[in-house]
């Protein structure tokens, strides 16, 4: 094991050389009111889009206009719509999905911090024409037709609201359907996980509680789709809260067929679970943090440390391993909890899963608000590396300076070389040791080949903020505004690891 230095001292691995450049703030007119990142079916980023307000058309009718960048920020298409306006009713996109030659986009109604509806329009992007407005009621897809009238009053007196997700695989595109009950009454009578394809007909559906009651009854969450199969998590309750079993089901993808169950954990079991899932070739990969069993779930504060337990296509168990913090994180002195050096506790960010099966686990430096009402701190970074059989190999420290407030230094990740690496970015407000100036740096980080690397690049501007964004395979987003100057900028950066 061995613990990094101060993240300046490194060699520059990675070189940077400006690709292409997109000046947002001169591609349409209006205020940008949603923007989103957009997959093929196979998890590559395909590009992005931007959503215009350009204001009232006239007292009933609002225009947008979309602008679609490709992964290189060539403008693909543009195109406007209009959109029916309610007095004191706010619409707002929640969702968008590339899909084939289509892209949905989903939106809510709002009254009062109050979601009184959910619907979609779907994009073409062979004439970028946009469909009117379509919602999901009485087991059907229907064109939406309300009125101010109906909103403000039928749709708030609703106990539930349908909202609909649209997802594509390339073994499967369509819609997701679930139920949200409004007002916590019903809650344990949602009885089938429906898939709708994208003709919006029903192809499938997953009935996982055919009778509950308040004391027995089950929840079902999709968890992971790849390669024909749906990975979700079923969950047994004998009241309200407590959860007295966890079942990993794998489900046919084209046809709904519940191909196992596997038991993690049920009101006997020695450990809770929280849950990571990927699946490649013909083995199922689930590791996470484990606690003290308990029925109220996972216990972050009696966090004991990292599992893998890995399973074949048809959900029998291969291998499981467990491993505490006083052995895999030994050089930081941590008790059995993960509480480290002046009360710190290792607080898990995220779980990179890569194809040969090994795993790397990125934790924060973290201290919570107590009941002195001290702030929120994180200090560095600890990612831990495993290897393809599950075994502890070695940590490494990455050192930031100390956030107060908040816990956002971690940014996203992207899966490399066809799913054999990962890197992962973060932001840091550093002191430089010499001038004692502050600056935002952002902290670039591979493992490939269960080797670790890092590097940082400052992103600080005197004039204007810079926000990374995930970009296509060895790029990174950087987009550069300034509000008062009307500056709003993207440029793609090479990455070469």
């Amino acid at each position: 094991m061995k613990a990094l230095l101060s993240s300046f001292c490194f060699l520059f691995f990675f070189t940077f050389s400006l690709s292409q450049t997109q000046d947002l703030e001169n591609m349409a007119e209006g205020d940008m009111v949603y923007a989103d990142i957009l997959y093929d079916s196979d998890y590559n980023l395909y590009g992005y889009i931007y959503f215009f307000d350009q204001g009232k058309v006239d007292t009933k009718q609002k225009q947008f206009e979309y602008i679609l960048l490709d992964r290189n920020l060539n403008k693909v298409a543009n195109g406007t719509f209009n959109e029916q306006y309610f007095e004191g009713v706010s619409s707002d996109f929640f969702d968008c999905t590339y899909m084939g030659e289509h892209i949905i986009f989903s939106k809510y109604y709002q009254r009062k911090y109050e979601v009184l509806l959910t619907y979609n329009r779907i994009i073409s992007l062979d004439d970028n024409s946009v469909s009117n407005e379509f919602v999901y009621e009485n087991g059907k897809f229907s064109e939406l037709n309300t009125t101010e009238q109906e909103l403000k009053k039928d749709y708030k007196k609703a106990e539930s609201i349908n909202i609909t997700y649209a997802f594509n695989n390339k073994d499967l595109s369509g819609f997701f359907v679930s139920e949200n009950n409004k007002k916590r009454k019903n809650f344990y009578q949602d009885k089938d996980l429906k898939i709708y394809g994208s003709d919006k007909n029903l192809k499938w559906s997953y009935l996982y509680n055919p009778e509950g009651t308040k004391k027995d009854w089950n929840d079902f969450r999709v968890l992971n789709m790849n390669a024909g199969l749906i990975l979700g998590g079923l969950s047994h309750f004998a009241n309200e809260t407590w959860i007295d079993s966890f079942k990993i089901v794998g489900l046919e993808m084209d046809s709904g067929n519940k191909r196992f169950e596997y038991e993690l954990e049920n009101k006997n079991s020695e450990y809770s679970h929280s849950v990571n899932i990927r699946y490649f070739g013909d083995r199922i990969f689930i590791v996470g943090n484990y606690s003290p069993y308990s029925k109220d779930d996972f216990n972050w504060q009696k966090n004991m440390g990292v599992y893998q337990i890995v399973l074949d296509q048809n959900g029998k168990e291969i291998s499981k391993k467990y491993h505490t913090w006083t052995d895999i994180a030994k050089n930081l002195d941590a008790n059995k909890y993960g509480v480290v050096e002046k009360g710190y506790t290792l607080s898990p960010k995220k779980f990179f899963i890569l194809k040969d099966g090994s795993f790397a686990f990125l934790t924060e430096k973290f201290k919570g608000v107590n009941s002195q009402y001290t702030s929120t701190k994180t200090l560095d970074f600890v990612l831990f590396n495993f290897d393809k059989d599950g075994n502890f190999k070695e940590n490494f420290v990455i050192e930031k300076d100390k956030t107060k407030w908040a816990q956002n230094d971690y940014l996203f990740h992207q899966y490399i070389k066809d799913n054999s690496g990962v890197v992962f970015f973060f932001r840091d407000y550093k002191k430089d040791d010499e001038t004692k100036d502050k600056n935002w740096i952002l902290g670039i980080n591979t493992i490939i080949n269960g080797t670790f690397k890092q590097e940082v690049i400052p992103i600080s501007s005197d004039d204007h903020f810079i926000q990374p964004i995930p970009a296509k395979e060895g790029y990174i987003l950087l987009r550069e505004y300034n509000k008062k100057s009307k500056f709003d900028q993207l440029r793609l950066e090479r990455l070469n690891y």
